[in-house]
């Protein structure tokens, strides 16, 4: 996959001089994005099987979770605009920095916010807030307008590899390891994750 990813990335941006058919550019690009999209499985993959296995290490040191969180809004950005969903990130309150895990922090936000956007239709919109509660804890929180979920499939979707049935998920193909990932995640950290929806 490194070389798939590396010598694609190569091509695409024409490094070594222009490529003889623009096809051969976009075609590329297209490889690129696809062993990206593999990876990011495959790691997806990894993350739950060691965490199953209790051996999913936190790496922990000084992050700043704004700064983490603008990051990871600017790299959805373009992904929201494309969708036509209005993506909107907030920041309630004065956000000391934490003692976490860098990689894994990110991986929640990016996990949370994907689905979010992958859910929501056109014209929709995704709210992205970090605040503290009434008890004092930090909670971020990903709402959106997308398409919900039944009361009977709350506990399900945070079991690995499962997708609630629907239209719409059927044409967003996943793994169903994002929100069980998450829920590893935090629980790692001392954390949880609450799910609130309605169809």
């Amino acid at each position: 996959l490194n070389a798939i990813i590396g010598f694609s990335e190569i091509i695409s941006n024409q490094m070594f001089g222009p490529v003889g058919q623009a096809k051969y550019v976009d075609y590329a690009g297209d490889i690129r994005a696809s062993g990206a999209h593999l990876l990011s499985i495959i790691n997806d993959i990894l993350d739950i099987s060691k965490a199953e296995a209790g051996k999913l290490q936190l790496e922990e040191e000084p992050i700043d979770p704004v700064e983490a969180l603008n990051r990871t809004m600017r790299m959805f950005r373009q992904r929201a605009s494309e969708l036509g969903v209005d993506l909107t990130f907030r920041v309630r309150d004065d956000i000391p920095w934490l003692i976490a895990d860098p990689r894994l922090f990110n991986q929640v936000a990016i996990n949370l916010t994907s689905n979010a956007l992958k859910f929501t239709p056109e014209n929709g919109n995704v709210w992205v807030e970090l605040g503290f509660n009434s008890a004092g804890d930090l909670v971020l929180s990903v709402k959106d307008t997308g398409i919900g979920i039944k009361a009977s499939d709350m506990q399900r979707i945070f079991e690995p590899f499962v997708q609630v049935e629907d239209a719409m998920s059927r044409t967003h193909q996943g793994t169903g390891l994002g929100l069980p990932l998450v829920r590893k995640i935090m629980n790692l950290h001392g954390g949880t994750i609450e799910l609130e929806s309605t169809v």
